[in-house]
This record gives C-alpha cells, sequence and structure tokens, in this order.
C-alpha cells in the first residue's frame, strides 16, 4: 500500500552541486548527494541523492542512478531514475 504521508523528495536540477566540464574525463566511480552536470566525458559509474544532468556535449559510458536524470547528450549503460526520465530532442 502506498503512503500518502511520506514526504517526497524534491529534486533540484538547477541546484548543481558538481561539474564535469568539457574537456574533462572522469574513470570510475562518482558518487554525489547533490546535483550533477557533466559536459565532459565519464565511464564507469555515475550516481546522484539529486539530479544527474548531461549536457549536449557529454558523452557518457556509464550506468547512471538518480533521483531524477536529464539526458541532452550521448549516454550508453544503463540508466534508472527514481522519479523522472528525461530524453530531450539532441539527447
Amino acid at each position: 500500500m502506498l503512503d500518502s504521508r511520506k514526504p517526497k523528495q524534491k529534486y533540484d536540477e538547477n541546484k548543481v552541486v558538481s561539474i564535469i566540464g568539457p574537456g574533462t574525463k572522469v574513470k570510475g566511480e562518482v558518487v554525489t548527494q547533490g546535483t550533477i552536470r557533466v559536459e565532459g566525458g565519464v565511464e564507469g559509474l555515475l550516481k546522484s541523492g539529486d539530479t544527474i544532468v548531461i549536457h549536449e556535449t557529454g558523452k557518457v559510458k556509464a550506468d547512471l542512478h538518480g533521483g531524477q536524470v536529464i539526458i541532452s547528450g550521448e549516454v550508453h549503460g544503463n540508466v534508472y531514475a527514481h522519479e523522472r526520465l528525461e530524453i530531450t530532442a539532441q539527447g
């Protein structure tokens, strides 16, 4: 049975805590509690307690785990979104 009294977690894709910028490549496991925006490259595993945003310039070969996941770039891997998955026209 669903418990309607339990408050939902609020995710905020605009409150970016971490950025993997263009020209940056990360290999391995990236874990953050806040929103992360990927404009560069990631290979491995990416976990966020909030939102994962893959920018148009982002290239990801990883499994993504987040409260919500927004994809505008290139993703090769499994995507797990607890609440919302958005794939834009560029994604």
